[in-house]
């Protein structure tokens, strides 16, 4: 890593680049793993005892593994690191439930001697993560057994573990019954068995020196190896606990150094900021009070947000608070939210002029977690107090700040960011709470030293299993791999390249399911009898990324909680409920997930010979989807959009009825058809012809025109929508 690569991250954390800087780390973070090591290895720390301080209550009653000499006197240019290494003084383990966020408890360790060199044994579903001083971290995954040769050996007779490892700790080894793993800076993972062991590298290279063998084999990134078998493949990842670390991502200009344009309102995009007047200043010098000739400093760097106005424009005094957002996007880490236990956690510094009562004091920060397309925030962000609205869930804080413009005032909020999140929106604003509207009431307010930052947690692995026969049922363990039907708590289930996997009794499935993986095909069918019962933190997908093809056809039962996709960004995925019933709750279907990269994606949802979906919302927003409703099908969903902003979508009722509370038409032409008499949609409120052809978008197909009939159910009036006569 070059000098120049430092100042880019250190320009990064401090908010220092352009957006157009910031767009280019960001990719190239996406692309570049020793980048992406070294980031981590600058930010790790502050996640670190982020967590340490959220669970330092729970840490008193656990039992300690190793003891510690007194620490000795050194000095460290950050404070903070050097507090949090006095104070967390022992490792300790939890029993977690596996695929649930795990609460695991962890050290800094002062010398190398405070490690104790015995053997450790550990059953049932436990983690332990170690946290060396070298900055080495260490998940370990029970049933395992193990010992510390050194600070820089560990012996792993038996279990999982996996190692991230920082620049300048290179040379960490592990020991197995079949060689050494030797790390040349990566996160690797080692799996010893009674009959297998094997190396993963997930980021960087490790060398392996076999028994009996002079000369050692280099495995890079993406690489694996069997060291009994002395075969290689390909790494995964989800067959590993991983440690805790920190995500690469962060705010754009957080500490306001750039005099960036501002977009007026809620940004519909990434890495800007968007909201009401402001402007971004240097020294402030206080011009009247008893402060009067005092000067307000940046508390951080050269610049800080002065808020101006309670609107966009300084001129209308007229709002309630002076508001600045950020939007975050967390689709490029949709794998470690959608596991759960992704901590986000946003803070900022607040300062004001002293004044009289008079003078607003109030300031907050927040944080919000949103699912759906972020150029419709604005709309989102609108309703995301109302039921069914896009918002998952937020957490913030305010303070009454006090009359001290020498002080800096820190705000700080956390909370899990929830499963099925595309991203955060961070706020930061001084609140009105002296309603005495002028247009410079907050010419004295500032903000300053934002600061982002997402960790995971340690999790649990979770296998993989694969269908690996042409055709026949689920129970059938030969055609699976490894000769065993899947774990339904711990395993991600596969099935690629499959003529049909049938399913005629009842499956629980937490983990995610895959159907057409990649350039796979598959096809899926839930007999009469058959019940599927995906939940937990995984997700259904029909179709996975260019040219993938997957039907499931459902003539039992499928309930699903959480995200289900037909079609992502791949060929064409199909999914029919054929005289069965689809209860899909507290989640979202979406229909053709991306826009085009490659060839459109085409998802089908078929509802057909009496079948039934219920759903809590539907969108059909990319590239091509179709519903079709036919032959006595229905459909019941909260809330339905029909077409994106790059997809064209249309659906079409035959002999079916379909019952939506909530109507949107995208700006892509989309249809929505009553292909015959016996076609039914019935919309939550009073409508009339002239109200629903003059929606938003929308566009009526299949007859004359329109009918409208008005009843009461549960207390709510609906409309009956039919061809006209």
């Amino acid at each position: 890593m070059t000098d120049d690569s430092h100042q880019i991250i250190d320009r990064y954390l401090d908010g220092a680049l352009s957006p157009e800087e910031t767009a280019a780390f960001d990719e190239a973070l996406r692309s570049d793993a020793e980048l992406r090591r070294e980031f981590r290895s600058r930010v790790r720390l502050h996640g670190l005892i982020t967590r340490h301080f959220a669970w330092e209550e729970a840490q008193d009653s656990l039992p300690p593994l190793v003891s510690f000499p007194e620490q000795s006197k050194r000095t460290n240019r950050w404070p903070w690191i050097a507090m949090a290494a006095a104070a967390v003084v022992v490792l300790a383990f939890l029993i977690v439930e596996r695929n649930e966020p795990a609460p695991v408890f962890g050290i800094f360790s002062t010398t190398d001697e405070a490690i104790e060199l015995k053997r450790y044994e550990f059953s049932g579903d436990q983690l332990i993560e170690i946290h060396l001083d070298s900055g080495i971290e260490i998940v370990i995954e029970a049933p395992a057994s193990f010992q510390f040769r050194d600070a820089t050996r560990l012996e792993l007779f038996d279990g999982k573990l996996a190692a991230d490892v920082p620049k300048g700790a290179e040379g960490f080894t592990v020991v197995t019954p079949r060689g050494e793993v030797i790390d040349l800076g990566t996160r690797f993972g080692v799996s010893v068995s009674e009959d297998n062991v094997e190396t993963h590298v997930f980021e960087g290279e490790v060398e392996i020196r076999q028994e009996g063998k002079t000369k050692a084999v280099r495995l890079q990134e993406s690489e694996s190896m069997d060291l009994v078998a002395k075969t290689t493949g390909t790494s995964d990842s989800k067959r590993f606990p991983m440690p805790a670390y920190v995500l690469p991502v962060s705010l754009a200009n957080p500490g306001f150094e750039k005099d960036t344009e501002v977009v007026k309102g809620m940004p519909a995009t990434y890495l800007t900021w968007g909201g009401d007047a402001h402007q971004q200043i240097g020294r402030y010098p206080v011009k009247s009070g008893s402060e009067q000739g005092a000067v307000i400093e940046p508390t951080e760097g050269n610049r800080m947000l002065q808020f101006l106005g309670t609107t966009a424009s300084p001129e209308d005094p007229n709002g309630g608070a002076s508001e600045l957002w950020q939007v975050i996007d967390l689709t490029l880490y949709s794998d470690e939210v959608n596991r759960g236990g992704v901590e986000a956690a946003f803070s900022a510094k607040v300062n004001r002029v002293s004044g009289s009562s008079r003078v607003d004091r109030k300031f907050g920060i927040a944080l919000f977690a949103f699912q759906g397309s972020v150029e419709l925030v604005d709309s989102y962000w609108d309703r995301k107090n109302q039921p069914l609205s896009e918002q998952l869930a937020s957490t913030s804080t305010t303070v009454n700040s006090d009359d001290d413009p020498a002080t800096w005032e820190l705000l700080s909020c956390d909370f899990v960011i929830p499963p099925n999140a595309d991203y955060l929106v961070a706020q930061v604003y001084a609140s009105e709470d002296n309603t005495n509207d002028t247009t410079d009431e907050f010419e004295g307010h500032f903000a300053d030293a934002c600061f982002l930052t997402l960790t995971t947690r340690p999790r649990a692995s979770s296998p993989t299993a694969v269908w690996t026969g042409p055709s026949g049922d689920w129970r059938n363990k030969k055609n699976w791999q490894e000769d065993r039907t899947p774990d339904g708590a711990r395993d991600e289930v596969r099935v690629v390249d499959a003529e049909e996997l049938r399913l005629a009794r009842r499956v629980a499935l937490k983990q995610t399911l895959w159907l057409g993986y990649h350039r796979g095909r598959a096809r899926m069918r839930i007999l009469p009898d058959g019940i599927l019962e995906r939940s937990g933190q995984g997700e259904l997908l029909l179709g996975h990324n260019e040219g993938g093809v997957a039907e499931m056809i459902v003539e039992g039962k499928l309930l699903t909680r959480g995200r289900v996709f037909i079609g992502r960004n791949n060929a064409a995925s199909r999914l029919i409920v054929d005289g069965g019933t689809w209860e899909s709750s507290h989640g979202l279907i979406r229909m053709a997930q991306y826009g085009s990269r490659g060839p459109d994606t085409v998802s089908e949802l078929i509802v057909r010979n009496g079948g039934t979906v219920t759903a809590e919302r539907l969108e059909m927003v990319h590239d091509l989807a179709t519903l079709t409703i036919e032959s006595g099908g229905s459909v019941d969903v909260e809330k339905l959009r029909i077409g994106g902003d790059d997809g064209e979508a249309r659906v079409v009722i035959r002999d079916g009825v379909m019952r939506v509370r909530e109507l949107e038409f995208g700006p892509v032409e989309s249809v929505l058809e009553l292909a015959d008499e016996s076609a039914v949609i019935e919309l939550l409120g009073e409508w009339d012809e002239a109200s629903l052809v003059g929606m938003p978008g929308a566009e009526w197909g299949g007859g004359p025109g329109l009918r409208t009939e008005s009843f009461a159910r549960d207390g709510e009036m609906w409309t009956r929508v039919m061809q006209a006569r």
